[in-house]
């Protein structure tokens, strides 16, 4: 399951920020975890929740999921759009030169730290 592989690396890269700034602890993790991501957002929180106390300054930290949708732009007319029910034809002219923008990835957003100095 490479949801735990990418929890632990979500724990080892909030623990570094914490040391970075002085921090207590990690109070959240915000992420952004598209459907195109290839991760399955239930088993990324288990997996966070499991492995969180492996970093002592994490043992309380919680994850926050967002998923961003997808958003996109055409190629030939320029119009930004959701894709809805991952239909990738522009609303406005109908083209299928369509550029996903985002929810193709797992991306930090933000750390949340508690006690910084």
């Amino acid at each position: 399951m490479h949801e735990e592989s990418l929890a632990r690396t979500l724990l080892n890269k909030a623990a570094e920020i914490c040391i970075q700034h002085g921090a207590i602890s990690v109070a959240a993790v915000r992420v952004s975890c598209g459907s195109l991501s290839g991760v399955e957002p239930l088993q990324l929180q288990d997996a966070f929740e499991r492995l969180r106390g492996q970093q002592d300054c994490c043992a309380a930290a919680g994850l926050v999921i967002e998923d961003p949708g997808l958003p996109a732009r055409c190629e030939a007319c320029g119009v930004r759009f959701q894709v809805v029910n991952f239909r990738f034809r522009c609303p406005c002219c109908g083209g299928a030169g369509v550029c996903v923008e985002d929810g193709d990835c797992l991306r930090i957003l933000e750390v949340e730290l508690e006690g910084v100095r």
